[in-house]
């Protein structure tokens, strides 16, 4: 799994972040019954960041690839814990799907700024 040096050597796979999809906007779009997923197959894969609190674990950042068929792990960066507990604080019980919170504007602008060559 990449961390944060990794990911920003690798500046094609950080041009294809998606900043502002939801873990639930993610999991709604790639769901294959899914109302919205009019386009069937022909969905290109998404990268975009969510905070994991499962099982009320303390929040961690990752960085997924969801296509139709898989979801897929593919960095986990160390953020401020300030940072990443604010997102979930603001989120509070809305969080789907269970477990994934959003990033806030604040975390994405800590991101970015991380990964800006």
């Amino acid at each position: 799994m990449l961390g944060l040096e990794e990911l920003k050597a690798d500046p094609q796979l950080v041009a294809q972040i998606d900043w502002h999809i939801t873990p639930q906007e993610a999991f709604e779009t790639y769901q294959l019954k899914s109302p919205g997923n009019w386009r069937g197959g022909n969905l290109p894969p998404v990268y975009y960041f969510y905070i994991s609190t499962w099982q009320g674990q303390e929040p961690r950042l990752f960085l997924v690839q969801r296509s139709l068929k898989h979801s897929e792990e593919i960095a986990e960066i160390q953020a401020p814990p300030e940072l990443l507990r604010a997102a979930v604080a603001e989120q509070d019980k809305a969080m789907v799907p269970k477990g994934q919170a959003a990033i806030s504007g604040e975390l994405r602008d800590w991101l970015q700024e991380r990964l800006s060559p």
